[in-house]
C-alpha cells in the first residue's frame, strides 16, 4: 500500500501536475482528497489514468559493483555495453548466475 503511495506521487511530480490537478484527478477517480485514505484498488485506477497520460515506471537498475582499480577498465566496458542494449545491472547478474550455478551463489556471500 505504501509503495503504491509512492508510486503515485512520483507520478505526480513526473507528469509536472500542480497539486489542484493532483487533487481533482485523486477525487474523480477515488472519491477521495488525499492517497493516504484509498484503497489499494482505488490507487490502482489513479496510476492507470496516470499511465494513460504517459506516466511510466522503470525497472530497478541494481548498483554498479566496487571494483579494484586495475579492473576498473573492465567495469567500464561493461558499463558501456550494458547502457548501450539499455539492460540494467541485474540482467548481468543473472547472466553470472546462469553461468556459473552454485558457484555464483558461493561467491556472493
Amino acid at each position: 500500500m505504501k509503495n503504491l503511495i509512492k508510486v503515485v506521487h512520483t507520478g505526480k511530480n513526473k507528469l509536472d501536475w500542480d497539486e489542484e490537478t493532483y487533487r481533482g484527478i485523486l477525487l474523480r477517480e477515488t472519491g477521495k482528497n488525499s492517497a493516504r485514505d484509498c484503497t489499494a484498488a482505488k490507487l490502482a485506477r489513479v496510476l492507470r489514468c496516470m499511465r494513460s497520460q504517459g506516466f511510466t515506471t522503470l525497472p530497478k537498475q541494481g548498483r554498479k559493483p566496487r571494483v579494484a582499480a586495475g579492473r576498473q577498465g573492465m567495469l567500464s566496458k561493461i558499463v558501456a555495453l550494458l547502457a548501450s542494449a539499455g539492460r540494467p545491472w541485474d540482467y548481468l547478474n543473472g547472466m553470472i548466475a546462469r553461468m556459473l550455478g552454485k558457484k555464483a551463489r558461493r561467491m556472493a556471500r
